[in-house]
């Protein structure tokens, strides 16, 4: 079942969006979300890791065996610099000594540290009974007809010594830059799309909230019609658009959003944004090094009553959902359901009773949970497994 759009999109939409806007500004409890992570199904997750880590640099910040429900997620990405430190390591000897503050992944300080930032991670997903199927297959979004996911953009301070370290660990690129495209393609070890582009440097003021190593920049998602993409994404997810660009040679455009929570901590000083259509808003992507959602729109799929994007979600697997931080679930899910947007999971249901998820436009999934969630199963070394209580 998709996400429900009003039917009368002209008017409906309108109201609605007076009605929303309204209640952002008059009602403490509505949620200013944050975009704080990217869910794929992986098939050998070490390899995943090792994968990110040698070409990427990333780490892992934290992980979690979820037994009740057979899996295993690793949270990865560029470090948080500057931002929520545990209070037991941000010790006065700590500090002093410089010691490295990061916690060790699978302890209940590393918990903390991913679910306070607003920076964007990485989430892998390892189901057991996938680990040992030799017949096991990951849907990478970009081969017919499971068409969907589009893959993961990553921005770089360099790309020509970027593209030497991909040399040196035998990373075979796909696409290399071209007159259309000045970004370098290459896939993952589960044949998802990684797309790296080059980040513009000294056309805006360095933020100390951002990461500092090959920032994860984009999540890119097919949608089949951008007008109630974004109604959803910008009205009920509080996103802003901030650039769209129009393929030079191909009947595809492309918007670029971004958590009004990330902007607001990271270039205060920016607004009022440029046109989204404009050259300055195409040079301010790939300046801010925070992290987009990224809608691409086929022309012409918006028409065709029987045509769907695959969401991941369904044989065969791969893209699992798009992650928000937010202050208060049960607030945004009474925006979605009065928007008629199709729930699938509500808090206090299944594995994770403190997270929800509904369905965007396209069927994709979205998850939501609450800023600093204590919430999963921890595993430290695969011995001290102990379940956090709720805070």
């Amino acid at each position: 079942m998709r996400g429900k759009i009003p039917r009368c999109v002209a008017q409906r939409q309108q109201r609605r969006r007076a009605t929303i806007k309204a209640k952002y500004e008059k009602d403490p409890d509505v949620p200013v979300p944050s975009l704080h992570a990217v869910g794929v199904r992986v098939k050998d997750i070490a390899r995943s890791i090792t994968f990110w880590k040698q070409v990427f640099g990333w780490e892992v910040m934290h992980v979690a065996n979820v037994d009740s429900v057979g899996f295993t997620m690793a949270y990865i990405g560029p470090r948080f610099p500057n931002q929520f430190t545990p209070a037991r390591l941000s010790t006065k000897s700590n500090l002093r000594t410089g010691k490295d503050l990061t916690p060790q992944p699978g302890t209940m300080d590393a918990h903390d540290y991913v679910f306070h930032n607003h920076g964007t991670c990485l989430k892998l997903i390892e189901l057991q009974e996938h680990r040992y199927n030799h017949r096991f297959t990951i849907s990478d979004g970009n081969t017919a007809p499971h068409l969907g996911f589009g893959g993961i953009g990553v921005l770089t301070e360099n790309l020509d010594e970027f593209c030497r370290t991909l040399h040196v660990n035998s990373i075979p690129i796909v696409a290399e830059p071209s007159q259309d495209d000045d970004s370098v393609l290459i896939k993952d070890p589960n044949g998802y799309a990684v797309r790296i582009a080059q980040l513009n440097h000294g056309l805006y003021k360095e933020s100390k909230h951002t990461s500092l190593l090959n920032t994860i920049h984009a999540c890119r998602v097919r949608v089949k019609n951008p007008e109630f993409s974004l109604f959803f994404y910008e009205e009920l997810m509080g996103m802003k658009l901030i650039c769209k660009t129009q393929h030079p040679s191909l009947p595809i455009t492309r918007y670029y959003l971004c958590t009004s929570a990330q902007l607001g901590i990271d270039q205060p000083a920016l607004y009022p944004f440029p046109d989204p259509a404009s050259q300055e808003a195409l040079i301010l992507l790939n300046s801010l090094k925070i992290s987009f959602l990224e809608l691409q729109h086929h022309h012409g799929t918006e028409s065709r009553e029987d045509f769907e994007y695959h969401s991941g979600n369904s044989e065969p697997v791969g893209f699992a959902n798009i992650n928000f931080m937010v202050e208060n679930v049960d607030a945004t899910v009474k925006l979605m359901l009065d928007a008629g947007i199709f729930v699938i999971k509500n808090k206090g249901e299944g594995a994770f009773p403190q997270s929800a998820y509904f369905m965007d436009p396209d069927g994709y999934w979205v998850e939501v949970y609450p800023r600093c969630m204590r919430d999963f199963v921890i595993v430290d070394d695969g011995e001290d497994r102990s379940r956090a209580r709720s805070s």
